[in-house]
């Protein structure tokens, strides 16, 4: 089994490495202000409802393919 390479990794290398599976990843959520990985890091709640929003339209035009 191979070990995710650094602490931000994903449980992705499972489902590629393991298992041959393709996998997608999000199209991301942050804003220019955000602290990515500073310990005062923050999201806004638009943006939250807003990555809702594409993940559900994303998940319905996939379901159609």
């Amino acid at each position: 089994l191979s070990p995710p390479s650094m602490a931000g990794s994903g449980p992705m290398h499972l489902f590629t490495d393991e298992l041959g599976l393709p996998v997608s990843t999000g199209g991301g959520l942050s804003h220019p202000d955000n602290r990515i990985h500073a310990p005062n890091e923050n999201i806004r709640l638009e943006d939250v409802t807003n990555a809702v929003l594409w993940a559900a339209e994303l998940l319905d035009r996939a379901s159609r393919l």
